[in-house]
């Protein structure tokens, strides 16, 4: 069999010379001629990139969603001396970081060679002074650069692509001992040398469960295939997926696959994404367009989608509502706005930002690299700014902190060709966070007061006005209480007959445990007006067993429920203020406790809390008390209460948070002052003048009624509330003190149904002037107990909502995925 000549080259970036070793090898001439032209610019770059850091602007300013603001290399590269380049990682189940390399040994203190077992042209060049070890006469090449030959060295095998794994924590990974060290396995995928038939290389590496995913392509440099190949043995042993349709220029030759923190776990959607590029680095070095694919990730039984190419879905742009389009055609794929590349780089998310990143170390052919920054996969994507690079860029998902991550670097700019590890700070302005949830639609699924749909004109399935006397009302703050599902209602058949002024919310509960199921049953007294308990509130210090109005816009906003207290917050003197109450008989009567609020703290919401809370002493149970105050301070706060302190009535145990700063792991430490007036909102709500006559309505609170609760379904905390009542708002936490995601649009009724900022198409009946009009949104009051998991990933969320006009409660669906 012919013998063709293969010129390898090893570069000197100290000494920007590059050093030539012959080596024979059974090739062919077009591969070997691709090889030396991607080397050639690998060269180039190495030489002329990484001498100072290009002055790049931050994010547009205004960007509602660019979270990163900036991004830093930070401190020195530290060098661990395995030879190679490419170090895409991955973050396995076992807690090791496995990282693939090309075009060396990824080992350290030996000299390569190909046949372990014959003389080769590498070996050639070298001196055996002793069995087994050998000099090498130039020291100036890429090995001895990163380890130092001045010691007779063993020889060790050179592979086109090689798999490590690594202990410890970047960035100092510890080294290994034995006669492989480190390397798990080389000449990936074939395991043995076919790989130099067409040079294979990796793409990126992904660990999910017990089975590592290696998209992989050849040749090097322009890429005239892609492929998958799998290992279900620690990477120890690999098979390729047959069959690629990623050939022939497709864009996803070189699939960058995402990880997503360890063993793929951050994930949620259930599918895998990857970034998808045409060349490793194409010939002239243009910057190439990065196109978007996924595939679901399995599902426990026998088959991987991941393994199936017809599984592979391709964004082809976004439609109407900005929902992503897919097809399960390659070439149907378009270009994600906003993200280029010259070569190769990294993919992936981070938990901290809540934002998908791509690391390109090759952005321009001046050795600069940049961080591309998303809330989600398929954008919109933004240039965070450039960074001195010159090299393929990998990123490792272990060891990220809520603002920095560390990624790996080899063979360009300021590093040798080994394994180097950075790490790269990140600004970030948390308030343009996403939540963790996207919109998919959201519907009225019925009106629970009255008798007839006002919308439709059909019965309701509620049937409150037969059952109850109960035609129209508003809010129904829900809580949890002795089993039941308790709702607070505030002013209830206004001006109806039989309406008391001064005494006019109600109180209902059901013990429905689905949306499907659920029947509300409001509390009757046949000794009132209308028929149902309307909460009146005593004053036992004062012996007064009316000491309240609970008349017009003095409503329960707010719940608790221990098992045997049923603990609920006011709004007095026309919303101005609001007070604590409790009741021992189910709320059938009430006495004050103590007056709570009248700056930051008139609309309430309240969970109870068994963790310990940063900065104050006792391990709980506490009440978390969230409010919403008048005009001027109309934001979002916290408040912190003892359990055990609602029932001693001792005001003087609540604790307002007044301070919130992050330190450099992201835990958070809060400062807490006993006085209202020291509050600092967690978020902002987004007010505006409604649309209609709300606005003019006298009361004190400043509107938005944010219903925070721990939803247990989906491990977040949620806050929904209106924004200038012309749409409902949802963000998301993962502690009640935050940081808080940007909002997203829950509902738009403009956009979700019908015409306008009211909830809809309303029919009047002739029967009273509150129909028909203006409508305004407020109240969205999520139902915690009747969320529901689809199957399918998707998350169902059930949640209230006060319309005024009609002056009715609707019974709303949100269906929501995860990003």
């Amino acid at each position: 069999m012919t013998l063709i000549l293969l010129i390898f080259l090893v570069f000197s970036v100290k000494n920007q010379r590059l050093s030539v070793l012959i080596c024979v090898l059974k090739q062919g001439d077009l591969i070997m001629k691709k090889y030396l032209f991607l080397l050639s610019f690998i060269f180039i770059f190495a030489a002329c990139g990484g001498e100072e850091e290009a002055p790049a602007p931050p994010p547009e300013e205004g960007c509602p969603y660019c979270v990163v603001q900036a991004a830093e290399i930070t401190g020195d590269y530290v060098s661990i001396p395995y030879v190679g380049d490419i170090w895409t990682t991955t973050w396995a189940a076992d807690g090791s970081v496995y990282a693939a390399f090309g075009d060396a040994t990824g080992m350290n203190k030996c000299l390569p060679t190909l046949f372990l077992d014959e003389v080769d042209e590498f070996d050639a060049d070298y001196t055996e002074v002793s069995p087994g070890l050998y000099t090498v006469p130039d020291e100036n090449n890429e090995y001895c650069e990163v380890f130092g030959c001045e010691e007779p060295l063993p020889l060790c095998q050179y592979t086109p692509a090689g798999l490590l794994s690594l202990s410890g924590d970047p960035p100092n990974f510890e080294l290994c001992d034995g006669p492989d060290q480190c390397v798990v396995s080389r000449h990936i995928p074939y395991g043995n040398y076919d790989v130099f038939a067409s040079l294979d290389k990796p793409s990126s590496l992904l660990a999910v469960n017990d089975r590592f995913y290696m998209p992989m392509h050849y040749p090097p440099g322009d890429a005239e295939v892609g492929y998958i190949a799998y290992s279900d043995d620690d990477g120890r042993t690999w098979t390729q997926i047959p069959d690629s349709p990623w050939r022939n220029d497709s864009p996803f030759q070189v699939m960058m696959f995402f990880n997503m923190g360890q063993n793929y776990g951050l994930n949620r959607d259930g599918y895998v994404y990857g970034l998808g590029i045409v060349d490793e680095l194409p010939d002239g070095a243009p910057q190439q367009e990065v196109y978007l694919a996924r595939v679901p990730l399995p599902d426990g039984g026998g088959y991987d989608p991941i393994l199936d190419y017809a599984a592979y879905e391709y964004f082809t742009g976004l439609d109407e509502s900005g929902a992503p389009r897919w097809s399960d055609d390659p070439a149907a794929a378009v270009p994600l706005d906003g993200l280029k590349t010259i070569a190769q780089g990294a993919a992936f998310y981070h938990e901290g930002a809540g934002q998908y990143l791509f690391l390109s170390g090759f952005l321009e052919k001046d050795g600069r690299g940049a961080l591309f920054a998303a809330p989600a996969p398929w954008g919109p994507w933004y240039k965070v700014n450039e960074l001195p690079a010159g090299y393929i860029a990998g990123a490792i998902a272990k060891g990220a902190t809520a603002d920095s991550f560390y990624f790996t670097a080899a063979g360009g700019g300021p590093v040798t060709y080994n394994l180097n590890v950075g790490q790269i700070e990140l600004t970030l302005d948390k308030s343009k966070q996403p939540p963790p949830l996207t919109l998919l639609k959201t519907r009225k699924v019925e009106q629970i007061v009255g008798d007839w749909d006002l919308e439709t004109l059909q019965p309701t399935r509620q049937q409150t006005e037969s059952r109850f006397n109960v035609l129209f009302t508003d809010l129904g703050a829900p809580f949890e209480y002795k089993g039941k599902l308790w709702f607070l209602f505030g002013d209830t058949d206004p001006e109806a007959p039989g309406w008391d002024e001064y005494h006019d919310d109600a109180i209902a509960w059901t013990d429905a445990q689905s949306a499907a199921d659920f029947q509300i049953n409001f509390l009757t007294d046949p000794d009132s007006g209308r028929g149902i308990l309307n909460p009146k509130i005593a004053c036992p210090e004062e012996d007064n067993p009316d000491c309240v109005d609970l008349g017009a816009v003095n409503v329960p906003v707010a719940g608790l429920g221990d098992g045997e207290t049923m603990f609920v917050w006011f709004t007095a003197d026309v919303a101005n203020r609001s007070l604590l109450a409790r009741s021992d008989d189910d709320g059938r009567t009430f006495q004050k406790v103590y007056d709570f609020g009248d700056t930051h703290f008139i609309d309430i919401a309240v969970q109870q809390y068994d963790g310990e809370l940063p900065g104050l002493a006792g391990g709980g149970p506490w009440a978390l008390i969230f409010g919403s105050g008048d005009k001027e301070h109309n934001d979002v706060y916290l408040a912190a209460a003892p359990l055990q302190s609602l029932y001693d009535g001792d005001r003087t145990a609540v604790r307002f948070l007044s301070g919130i700063e992050y330190g450099e792991n992201g835990a958070a430490q809060l400062s807490w002052s006993t006085e209202e007036a020291d509050a600092v909102p967690l978020f902002r709500i987004e007010h505006g003048k409604g649309p209609g006559i709300m606005s003019e309505v006298p009361h004190g609170w400043g509107f938005g009624e944010p219903l925070i609760h721990y939803n247990e379904a989906l491990g977040l905390w949620l806050a929904t509330y209106n924004a200038a009542r012309t749409t409902v708002r949802l963000r998301a936490a993962e502690n009640p003190w935050g940081p808080w995601s940007g909002s997203l649009v829950l509902f738009d009724p403009a956009k979700d149904y019908g015409e306008g900022p009211a909830y809809g198409r309303t029919i009047g009946d002739d029967k009273t002037d509150r129909l028909g009009g203006q409508g305004e949104l407020y109240g969205p009051y999520v139902i915690p107990r009747f969320t529901e998991l689809l199957d399918d990933g998707r998350i169902r969320l059930y949640w209230l909502l006060s319309p005024w006009q009609p002056y009715v409660v609707y019974l709303m669906e949100s269906v929501l995925a995860w990003r």
